[in-house]
């Protein structure tokens, strides 16, 4: 509402997409299709598009709540000979894809909250089968954090056109790697937040900060840094979180601007310099090719253009 507020009193510079619960463990659980559409009708805007549903599939390492094909490292009150991938799941496989094919049917791109290897897979078993019933909708679903993917579902994600969304503040040494490392086996931590990967399997990948769940701040730039080194631009964290997974600065930015555009349905219209797309980019101190990855992490933005007016001025 207060979104939607912003848009009408002309305070809004933003091209968002805004997801609505379909279904929480918060909550109620499952949120009838009809107060979404109810949401999704009253509250959507030319600059706030709310076609888009959220699911929650799994919880994360350190809780033993995210849901791994492989079992957790032993402790007590934990046996791992009795490890059971589905039992951490918040959805039932079955409602799970019963929920996507519903909502890829009346229009909804699903955001899937994925962490455990498991997980991802039963959100893209999800997508799969919403393709088999619905046909080829052309809504690209998205697996959000994407944390551990398994060799077999690689491919998967450009097979089934979905889209891998992983979040940079995490995919480098920071507050919860140590506790991650105590509960996880050193072959499922090398696994962690694979972008090269993902990206060498031909998946279409975007960026998140996943600010304020699991991220100090919203700021793009120290995610972007540690993309290209897999280490803390700020030092603050030690060490580095499997650097075969580095890209180029090229390959991640594309992760901010085409990818992202693409991912809200604007493709062509904005993250692109060309005549008839929104004049939407920004003005940095300097060229960020020129720079290290630490001071890639520190960039200042001097000026925002979007629709070709200036909405933000150092």
């Amino acid at each position: 509402m207060r979104y939607a507020k912003a848009c009408d009193e002309g305070r809004w510079s933003l091209h968002a997409a805004a997801h609505i619960t379909a279904y929480s463990p918060l909550s109620d659980g499952n949120v009838p299709l009809e107060e979404i559409d109810r949401l999704r009708d009253t509250y959507s805007r030319d600059d706030l598009r709310l076609n888009f549903a959220k699911l929650f599939l799994d919880g994360v390492a350190p809780a033993h709540t995210a849901s791994f094909l492989d079992p957790y490292q032993p402790k007590e009150g934990y046996d791992p000979t009795a490890h059971d991938p589905d039992a951490t799941l918040l959805m039932s496989p079955s409602a799970l894809n019963d929920r996507v094919t519903e909502l890829d049917r009346h229009g909804y791109v699903v955001k899937m909250h994925a962490v455990g290897d498991n997980a991802v897979r039963k959100g893209l078993d999800a997508i799969e089968a919403a393709r088999n019933a619905n046909g080829p909708s052309g809504l690209r679903h998205e697996i959000a954090h994407s944390a551990f993917v398994s060799d077999a579902d690689l491919p998967r994600f450009a097979a089934l056109d979905a889209v891998a969304e992983v979040s940079p503040k995490l995919w480098m040494p920071n507050g919860a790697t140590r506790a991650q490392m105590d509960v996880l086996s050193s072959e499922q931590m090398g696994r962690l937040h694979r972008i090269r990967d993902l990206l060498d399997a031909q998946a279409q990948v975007i960026f998140a900060t996943d600010w304020p769940a699991s991220a100090p701040d919203a700021d793009p730039w120290s995610g972007l840094a540690g993309m290209l080194t897999r280490q803390d631009p700020t030092q603050q964290y030690g060490g580095t979180m499997n650097a075969g997974q580095a890209v180029s600065l090229d390959q991640a930015l594309n992760l901010f601007t085409v990818n992202a555009a693409r991912a809200i349905g604007l493709a062509g219209e904005t993250s692109v310099l060309k005549s008839g797309a929104f004049a939407d980019f920004i003005v940095l101190e300097q060229d960020i090719h020129s720079l290290s990855p630490e001071d890639v992490s520190a960039v200042q933005v001097q000026e925002t253009v979007w629709k070709g007016k200036t909405v933000f001025a150092r």
